[in-house]
């Protein structure tokens, strides 16, 4: 390796922190500039794909432009390969933080970046990023703060779906899912006296829809609608579902429960 060498992947770095430090504090403008027009994004390991760099400004906007979610990104320990004079890869490890002030909820998650770069009129570009979860971990405002939420969040049975085998499970009374989750959560159906309820993760619910393991939906529709934002199930799931029962709020928010028809 030249000294030549270095002093691009030192430039490549700078590419990294800079797209990472912007996406902190929300400069959309500036992390325009570090993509090529015709970028791709993949995140959350395929569940996110975008093409193009106004797609990926569109979601980025969306999903991290509320004033209410601070954010914390550290990218560190990048592996990054010259593979030609105007092309690199790189891998990075993220630990990321991400705070939602408005219901007082904490999440910690860390992950490996995969990226490629391009070298366009003399400067680096992000032609491609994604990244993998390797966990995440939900810390709720009450179990950090004590309160009446605290005790039964720890005492209750939780199961961790995931697809690395090494996830870290730091809540107490957790179990790790591993390999064909849909049929370990069909098993679970059968010996479990107790209800399963699944908080967060769409690429999880998709998984067990297409599987036909879910027995029932909750859904809470608010009275507000803003044009664009992340699906609610992700593309290409489909089921048909039937009213059993529903209610609304004093502020209008209406709170539908669905069975799967059959």
């Amino acid at each position: 390796m030249t000294p030549e060498d270095l002093v691009e992947i030192e430039l490549i770095k700078r590419l990294k922190y800079r797209y990472l430090r912007c996406l902190d504090q929300k400069l959309w403008d500036d992390i325009e500039t570090c993509f090529t027009p015709d970028a791709t994004a993949r995140y959350g390991g395929g569940l996110y794909e975008f093409e193009g760099r106004d797609a990926i400004m569109e979601f980025l906007r969306t999903s991290m432009g509320a004033t209410t979610m601070l954010s914390s990104h550290r990218c560190h320990h990048p592996e990054i390969d010259l593979v030609g004079p105007e092309e690199a890869t790189g891998v990075w490890a993220l630990e990321d933080v991400v705070i939602l002030t408005d219901v007082g909820i904490n999440i910690q998650g860390a992950a490996f970046y995969t990226d490629r770069y391009v070298k366009r009129e003399g400067t680096w570009r992000i032609a491609h990023t994604g990244y993998r979860r390797t966990y995440e971990e939900l810390l709720a405002y009450w179990n950090a703060q004590g309160g009446s939420f605290k005790g039964p969040l720890n005492d209750t049975r939780k199961y961790v779906a995931s697809s690395d085998p090494a996830t870290r499970l730091e809540w107490p009374n957790s179990t790790l899912l591993h390999g064909d989750v849909p049929a370990a959560v069909a098993d679970l159906k059968k010996s479990s006296g107790a209800n399963l309820v699944i908080m967060g993760s769409g690429v999880l619910i998709g998984a067990l829809m297409a599987a036909d393991v879910i027995d029932e939906y909750l859904l809470m529709i608010a009275p507000l609608v803003l044009g664009t934002g992340r699906r609610l199930f992700a593309g290409g799931t489909q089921a048909s579902l039937r009213l059993v029962d529903s209610s609304t709020t004093s502020t209008g928010v209406l709170i539908a429960t669905y069975e799967r028809a059959r």
